[in-house]
């Protein structure tokens, strides 16, 4: 069972609804996941904006996959404070988690949270997703990413919570699409067979993400969030 993570993050409640939810998926210990102990200074600034709720419940299948593996390697594209890869790695101790994040503010806030949780299997990386050769020559188990994916011109509509965040956290381009464009031309489609990615992204986005994935010769399936809206893209390279 996952063990208590704790992030330098504003803490967030759970609707009654989710605790409902998640009281049925103890194994992940979900409720851990994004309600552990924060810090009291903890920063305004959080580019994965705990969206990943439904991300990781929803994921459960992909990472029950890593279990029957030996020492699994999983990229985590977008990883912001890390909470995924953080995640990702006191779940399964024995794999290898790169967390990848262009920011200096975000690095800085994923390095307190590996050291806060005393993760030894995450490595930073400091880079650009526009980039794939920044992880050239390793081979993923599972690559995970909630990249941005508001549109430019809703980003000023956003609930007061979400805006204190910096833009470049939030901005997906004009449509919206822009990361997935990447994790999908530039990223899945030179992924040998097998290679599983799972996204999360915005309400009404999904259809469309899962058609640049199948473009580039992924197996394709959407999952829904608790609300029962299209959250999640997963794709598996043919």
């Amino acid at each position: 069972m996952l063990g208590l993570l704790s992030l330098v993050l504003p803490k967030k409640d759970f609707s009654e609804t989710e605790n409902r939810y998640l009281e049925r998926v103890p194994e992940f210990s979900t409720r851990a996941v994004f309600s552990g102990s924060f810090s009291e200074d903890a920063s305004d600034y959080v580019s994965d904006h705990i969206a990943g709720r439904d991300f990781w419940v929803k994921c459960k299948t992909e990472l029950e996959k890593l279990s029957g593996k030996t020492a699994p390697v999983v990229f985590d594209l977008c990883s912001g404070s890390g909470c995924i890869a953080i995640s990702v790695a006191k779940l399964f101790p024995k794999a290898k988690v790169y967390a990848v994040e262009k920011s200096h503010e975000a690095c800085v806030y994923l390095k307190k949270n590996i050291k806060l949780n005393k993760v030894k299997n995450v490595e930073l990386i400091k880079g650009d997703i526009s980039n794939p050769d920044i992880l050239k020559g390793i081979k993923p188990d599972l690559i995970l990413s909630n990249p941005p994916y508001v549109k430019t011109e809703e980003i000023p509509q956003l609930q007061k919570e979400v805006q204190h965040e910096p833009v470049s956290a939030l901005d997906g381009g004009i449509d919206g699409l822009d990361f997935y464009k990447i994790l999908s031309a530039d990223w899945m489609s030179r992924m040998p067979s097998g290679t599983v990615m799972a996204v999360e992204c915005g309400e009404g986005q999904a259809e469309d993400i899962s058609q640049m994935f199948f473009l580039s010769r992924c197996e394709v399936d959407i999952i829904n969030d608790l609300s029962g809206i299209p959250r999640v893209v997963t794709a598996v390279k043919r």
